[in-house]
């Protein structure tokens, strides 16, 4: 008997191929948590996966948006700084036994992923979100993954040199384009006690040291002695924000300069914001940036990590390099004095982001790794 040669292998729908645990330290705003959003609202009905996902610490208010895909969500609780964190970590790994997970992809676990991942018996998936560099007992830790998947190239350039080429891959951060919610930019500032007559400029991120956000205070300080009409908004939370709030306080920029906290629709901030900045001392490829491109808006960032990938000087934006308030300052200024430049920069942005950054060619490459892992 002949056997077809064109006959396609089947998929069966009832038994996924393989069975994928995505493992986070909490559920709380942040790149790689909307990046996993994205990645599980992209892949959850696809038949060949069955995923579940992980939270080892706190919840976050991002447990029930990841709830809602119908994906199931375990949140450990754990301590953060206790011997008692390793029995919970034990009790992950004797889960992933019992459900013979396949698969677990790691998030922003770097040390203690791994090795659970290498207990349970399950094949070892990194995606590493940042570009600095890398410890000795961190290096040890990335060793142990049968696969890192680098969110930039810088990070991929980095990764390599110690790290087999055969356990590295480049996928690069994508975003999902969320149309505008309902509410008018009128209503936005209002809630935000801003007129229409501000200029608002927008940075999103962790509230920690390597987002330069003194740096950018500093530099919005100079900015608004030469255009007193403009407001930075500065969405997140994190260590940083008691700090944050006295150089704020001591600068005498309390109204000009606003911690917002966790915005949990950025597409509505997006619609009053004038120009985009990232002010980072390091990054892997910030969501946020990619947010910014996908909403067409005009950036300055540094010149650090993936940020150089996706920011081309005077062509999708203008780079500065990290630390320096002054030049973040000129930079800033010369997009609100020059709107045709930012119209245009904003535009080739957004074209970018269309050709590159989509999440639908960014989880056909993932799935096909996750195939690919034997």
């Amino acid at each position: 008997m002949k056997k077809s040669k064109n006959k396609k292998p089947m998929i069966n729908s009832k038994y996924p191929e393989k069975k994928i645990a995505i493992l986070l330290p909490s559920g709380n705003v942040g790149g790689a948590e909307r990046l996993i959003l994205d990645e599980m609202s992209c892949l959850k009905d696809d038949t060949r996966f069955y995923f579940e996902i992980h939270i080892v610490f706190e919840a976050g208010i991002w447990q029930d948006k990841f709830k809602s895909l119908g994906i199931p969500v375990h949140v450990w609780g754990a301590p953060h700084s206790s011997v008692r964190m390793l029995w919970y970590y034990f009790k992950l790994l004797n889960h992933l036994r019992k459900k013979r997970i396949n698969i677990l992809h790691i998030h922003l676990l770097n040390h203690t992923g791994p090795w659970v991942g290498r207990l349970a018996g399950s094949k070892v998936v990194t995606t590493v979100h940042s570009d600095y560099k890398f410890r000795l007992f961190e290096r040890i830790c990335l060793k142990k993954n049968d696969l890192l998947l680098a969110c930039s190239a810088q990070v991929l350039k980095n990764l390599s040199t110690f790290i087999p080429g055969n356990k590295l891959k480049l996928l690069n951060n994508a975003v999902r384009i969320v149309l505008p919610g309902s509410a008018l930019p009128g209503n936005i500032l209002h809630k935000l006690e801003l007129t229409g007559n501000n200029k608002v400029v927008l940075t999103l991120g962790r509230l920690s040291e390597e987002k330069g956000h003194d740096i950018l205070i500093e530099a919005f300080r100079r900015v608004v002695e030469k255009l007193p009409e403009c407001v930075l908004l500065i969405a997140g939370n994190g260590p940083d924000r008691e700090r944050l709030e006295k150089q704020i306080k001591s600068s005498g920029m309390q109204k000009k300069v606003r911690l917002v906290g966790l915005i949990d629709d950025v597409s509505e901030i997006f619609k009053i914001c004038d120009i985009y900045v990232n002010s980072s001392r390091f990054e892997g490829l910030p969501i946020s940036l990619l947010e910014a491109m996908a909403h067409e808006k005009p950036i300055v960032a540094t010149a650090v990590g993936g940020n150089r990938e996706v920011i081309r000087d005077g062509e999708t934006g203008l780079l500065v390099p990290p630390e320096r308030p002054d030049l973040l300052a000129e930079g800033l200024l010369k997009l609100m004095e020059d709107e045709k430049l930012a119209a245009k920069l904003a535009k080739k942005a957004f074209e970018l982001f269309n050709e590159s950054y989509s999440i639908d060619n960014h989880c056909k490459m993932l799935a096909l790794e996750y195939l690919n892992i034997s």
